[in-house]
């Protein structure tokens, strides 16, 4: 088990709590009679899902999915839920104008990403492909 402890010199506690923002933004929603059967629905291609990642291996499962323009069953793995709150909320302080323009490159922890990235591709980060030489992340 490795917890990703996020360290820049740019990195304070106001972007720490808007990043959780961002992450409790993302998974928030309604619950009705609805949800029941779209639970139901998400528990079967879960299955689906999981059979084919023990298949054909995960990350080409993630990205086949994507490539048909799915989102994997719940939506996201840790790690892609982790990259995409990062991101997001990074991305959001820049464009207000408070962290520099070279902080985005920090918070990719997946190599290889494009700015800006594919909303599929920040959610498909694995731990197996997470993090990259240039982030200034520890493992502890």
């Amino acid at each position: 088990m490795a917890i990703l402890r996020f360290e820049a010199p740019w990195f304070t506690d106001d972007h720490a709590c808007l990043i959780r923002g961002v992450m409790l933004d993302f998974i928030k929603a309604e619950y009705d009679f609805n949800t029941v059967w779209q639970l139901a629905w998400t528990v079967a291609k879960r299955v689906a899902f999981c059979i084919q990642a023990r298949v054909a291996g995960l990350q080409s499962t993630l990205e086949r999915t994507y490539a048909q323009g799915q989102l994997a069953p719940g939506q996201f793995i840790c790690s892609g839920f982790v990259q995409y709150g990062f991101y997001d909320a990074v991305d959001r302080c820049i464009r207000r104008g408070t962290l520099p323009e070279e902080c985005r490159q920090d918070v990719l922890f997946r190599s290889g990403l494009a700015v800006p990235p594919e909303h599929a591709m920040l959610l498909s980060t694995t731990p197996k492909i997470w993090p990259p030489a240039h982030c200034s992340a520890g493992s502890s």
